[in-house]
């Protein structure tokens, strides 16, 4: 079986939508809502469409396409800049653990 990834058209909405749906809503790039997902659509055509070599607040949304059967099986967005149209935020959630064999005690803290 061979896939290929291209950029999403319009004609691509149903599937993505349909992908939408199955994160439960809890995915922050692909909410199950059909007006967000239009934009993003529209948008990334605007992005792919640039002929200017700059870099704006483009967005990409690509697909991962069956392409014998003609199938949408994912589908991945890359975003030109972030932190542009909105304020952008990146948290990482981790556990540090340290042990001191010696002492017979360990250390948990969440960060």
């Amino acid at each position: 079986m061979t896939f290929r990834v291209r950029p999403a058209t319009p004609d691509d909405f149903g599937a993505i939508y349909e992908m939408a749906k199955l994160t439960g809503g809890g995915f922050t790039n692909l909410p199950p809502d059909r007006a967000t997902l239009v934009e993003k659509l529209a948008r990334s055509e605007e992005s792919f469409s640039r002929t200017e070599d700059i870099q704006s607040d483009d967005l990409y949304v690509f697909v991962l396409e069956d392409p014998k059967a003609k199938i949408i099986r994912g589908t991945c967005q890359v975003f030109g800049q972030v932190g542009v149209r909105q304020a952008f935020y990146s948290y990482h959630v981790s556990t540090l653990t340290q042990t001191s064999p010696s002492w017979a005690r360990r250390s948990v803290t969440r960060c």
